[in-house]
């Protein structure tokens, strides 16, 4: 099994954009899960887009993940379905914001915050080697990047690789909630 690194996003780091939704086993070439965006082009929103707005459009388009990006096409994050829930917008209200003030770029991931999988690793492994290095990792997605060009080429998502797997897997969401318990411990 090779062993497969996660990398920091770079500032220089962009969007390469331009499906085929088959089943996978953990055999298949790790490049068959990529979301690829020189295919497929990624859902894009601005940051200033509300919650609400955000979460229709995704249940509109049966997506559960937007690219954000700034006024001048610049990636700057990722926003998914789970990070727009209501109970996650309470928070942010019980936290003393009111609705109306509240935009996807208070919820979403920032690109400093996003780890990558390199495209040159992914083209020698398997579905079985991002299985194995998202364990554990609480990463629910992650960029697949050509770091030598600073180009963001896709995204992998757990998601998709659960539902085309047909199985579920384990990236560790316990960590995250003894976090969100954690948050609403009173002091």
């Amino acid at each position: 099994m090779k062993k497969l690194h996660l990398y920091q996003t770079d500032h220089e780091d962009s969007l390469r954009v331009s499906s085929h939704k088959t089943l996978l086993s953990l055999d298949s070439n790790a490049l068959e899960c990529v979301m690829d965006f020189s295919r497929v082009t990624p859902l894009v929103v601005t940051p200033n887009l509300s919650p609400s707005e955000a979460a229709e459009l995704m249940a509109k388009t049966h997506t559960a993940l937007e690219v954000v990006v700034d006024e001048r096409d610049n990636f700057i994050g990722v926003v998914s379905f789970n990070d727009l829930q209501s109970q996650e917008v309470m928070k942010k209200v019980a936290n003393g914001y009111s609705r109306e003030e509240l935009t996807i770029s208070d919820f979403m991931k920032p690109k400093h915050k996003l780890k990558a999988f390199d495209t040159v690793e992914l083209a020698n492994a398997t579905v079985a080697d991002i299985v194995a290095r998202l364990k554990g990792s609480g990463q629910a997605y992650c960029l697949v990047i050509d770091r030598a060009y600073h180009q963001i080429q896709g995204i992998i998502s757990v998601a998709d690789i659960e539902a085309r797997l047909q199985q579920a897997i384990d990236i560790g969401n316990e960590a995250i909630f003894s976090t969100l318990c954690r948050e609403l411990r009173p002091a």
